[in-house]
């Protein structure tokens, strides 16, 4: 199933609230949610996490903060590691994060 496929999907949020979240477990609502967007919206999917004692205001403590990669899925070779040395590499670190930053679909 494409990007234009789930959009056209009526069930997908109902979907997501039966597949992501089972537990209370991070890891495992992690897992479940990389291999939803996997499964939904495209071959591969990564969700990395901040650490939980970083400040709220973006760019407060000066450096980018270290990422954790908590779960992949998919394609995994596709997926590009969440930075230099596990650092945040920008707003939207993915492939498609210059069209999100522009307000237009990745081609």
């Amino acid at each position: 199933m494409g990007v234009e496929d789930a959009a056209d999907h009526p069930h997908a949020a109902e979907d997501a609230v039966e597949s992501i979240g089972t537990t209370l477990d991070e890891r495992t609502t992690c897992e479940e949610l990389a291999a939803f967007v996997c499964e939904r919206l495209g071959g591969a999917a990564a969700v990395d996490l901040l650490p939980e004692d970083i400040p709220s205001a973006p760019g407060a403590a000066g450096a980018a903060p270290a990422l954790e990669r908590a779960a992949m899925a998919g394609r995994t070779e596709l997926l590009a590691p969440p930075g230099p040395e596990g650092t945040l590499r920008g707003a939207h670190p993915s492939p498609g994060g210059g069209a999100v930053r522009a307000g237009r679909r990745r081609a």
